[in-house]
């Protein structure tokens, strides 16, 4: 790996910007302030809504099963970029945690090179849920997820398992009876209607 061309993380440049822009929609969209934990949450659960209703990974973030639920470095070093540029980081001492972050806007409005449909996705994202409890709704519809269950301790969730086949990859399965074909399709695209609806029913419209 050429490390020049990359963060210290491993992204390239333009998959960090990438993040940053993600991460800032989020929290612009996500009314008052937001705990770092509770972000790394609402990204995990966009992540999900984005591949179920686009198909494609949201942005390259590696997502970690963690003790408390989805947790990313990428989402760390993002926010140490920006941090008393768009975005304010207020840390708190509390007696149970130690020191916990309140993320917010820093301005009233900034730019991100996101497409609109991919902003106004967020934005619904961060509306529905950034106001939810984080330990009784967020960390629990994380744990019951399949992509994050199956991950094992401090490992990264491949959430590239979870994308829907592509043409060449179905081509490359044409000789199989109809109903196998239907459960490699279905187990390629474990992120099921059952699962999400509940949770994401704002994007089955």
């Amino acid at each position: 790996m050429d490390l020049s061309i990359t963060s210290p993380l491993g992204l390239t440049p333009s998959q960090t910007e990438r993040v940053r822009d993600v991460i800032t929609a989020l929290v612009y969209s996500t009314p008052g302030k937001v705990t770092v934990g509770k972000l790394n949450k609402l990204l995990y659960i966009a992540e999900l809504g984005y591949i179920k209703k686009y198909g494609e990974r949201l942005c390259p973030a590696r997502i970690l099963h963690w003790k408390h639920g989805p947790y990313s470095f990428d989402v760390e070093e993002a926010l140490d970029i920006l941090d008393g540029d768009v975005l304010s980081i207020d840390r708190r001492e509390t007696g149970d945690c130690g020191v916990i972050r309140l993320v917010q806007a820093a301005k009233e409005k900034t730019d991100v090179a996101l497409d609109e449909e991919t902003v106004a996705f967020l934005k619904e994202i961060g509306e529905t849920w950034g106001t939810r409890d984080y330990r009784k709704e967020l960390v629990p519809f994380a744990y019951a997820t399949m992509p994050f269950a199956e991950t094992p301790f401090h490992q990264v969730i491949d959430l590239d398992r979870y994308l829907p086949l592509s043409d060449e990859e179905r081509a490359e399965i044409d000789y199989v009876p109809d109903q196998e074909m239907q459960r490699a399709m279905d187990a390629s695209l474990k992120i099921n209607d059952k699962e999400l609806e509940p949770a994401l029913g704002l994007l089955n419209a």
